[in-house]
């Protein structure tokens, strides 16, 4: 466990303040957001309880200034920057959203932070957003420690996971399945250690041969997954290259399945699997273990440990297109961009 973050123990207790004088007494222009994709299960779920419908721009993770404080906000200053979050099961009663106006008006601090000085809001959008699966795959599901071997699959979908597995001293393997993202990922080589494998069905035996000689025949200590599909290779990976007493953490679940047999041979190895989703910090009960984890990316970012390359910046009339195609988290500015309040 990192007793960086995990020292800091963070309990909220919501006082009057966090609804004082009238329902929104907090209001924000907002100048970037990360969408929500809801296009996963978990979403479409949460999104389905907050009467969104599947179609909206909602901002999961967003950055702005504050241009309206009631004083009982004693911390926040009008034109203050911040960073923030908006859970879906507190969108409908505890934020109001106008896009026509850039506007975000919220009815509790619970949700926000400074934005420290010096630090790009674009790479703190990103890197916040992925905090929430990156923390919880490293440190509290895959609790990764110095000299360990962790083998990740497909990282591309959270870089920062990567990133802090290196940045804790572990020995990383990465497996990508796709030839384009190895570019990408060489980039990071000059700042994080960890090697790149590619496979395909074709020549799993031999990069499994290839994965075993790489840890001395003994497996991975843990096994982090981003892929999704492909799911007769990733038991494959699973069952052959998990070392006793290992560590599995599954991010992306789309009726990924094993079957007793495979069930079997993991207790056999007395493997410990989990499942991460990105949603379970975000529920109201959680939200002090997740300002706690933005507090410390954004700390982490501010020491230029962390590198998050930026492909692409969308407009809101084109986000909801890319939103639909891209396995990735998309960066939408707002900010000197006339828009239409029909999109939500």
């Amino acid at each position: 466990i990192n007793a960086e973050y995990m020292g800091k123990i963070r309990v909220l207790i919501m006082s009057q303040n966090s609804l004082a004088r009238g329902p929104y007494p907090l209001v924000i222009a907002l100048d970037l957001i990360v969408p929500y994709s809801l296009q996963n299960e978990a979403e479409k779920h949460l999104a389905e309880k907050a009467e969104i419908n599947s179609g909206d721009i909602i901002p999961q993770i967003f950055t702005g200034q504050i241009i309206e404080s009631e004083p009982s906000f004693r911390k926040w200053e009008n034109g203050q920057k911040v960073i923030g979050f908006l859970p879906l099961n507190l969108l409908k009663d505890k934020a109001s959203i106008d896009f026509e106006k850039r506007l975000l008006s919220l009815s509790s601090e619970d949700v926000i932070l400074p934005l420290p000085s010096g630090i790009d809001p674009k790479t703190a959008a990103l890197t916040v957003k992925h905090s929430t699966v990156a923390y919880q795959a490293v440190f509290t599901k895959g609790r990764v420690i110095e000299g360990e071997s962790v083998l990740m699959i497909n990282p591309i979908r959270n870089i920062l996971a990567l990133e802090l597995a290196s940045l804790q001293g572990a020995r990383i393997t990465v497996l990508t399945l796709s030839v384009d993202e190895v570019s990408l990922l060489k980039k990071l080589q000059g700042s994080y250690k960890f090697d790149i494998f590619t496979f395909s069905q074709s020549n799993l035996k031999e990069v499994v041969t290839n994965l075993y000689e790489e840890v001395g025949g003994t497996g991975f200590d843990c096994i982090i997954d981003f892929s999704s599909g492909q799911d007769d290779i990733r038991k494959v990976l699973l069952l052959e290259l998990l070392a006793p007493n290992g560590r599995v953490v599954i991010t992306q679940y789309d009726g990924f399945q094993l079957d007793p047999p495979q069930i079997s041979a993991l207790f056999l190895k007395s493997a410990n699997i989990h499942f991460c989703s990105e949603h379970t910090w975000l529920l109201s009960g959680e939200l002090g273990k997740y300002l706690t984890v933005v507090e410390d990316s954004l700390l982490r970012l501010s020491k230029d440990e962390f590198k998050l390359p930026i492909d692409q910046i969308y407009d809101l009339k084109s986000a909801q297109t890319s939103l639909r195609n891209s396995q990735q988290p998309i960066l939408v500015t707002l900010k000197d961009n006339p828009i239409s309040s029909k999109l939500i």
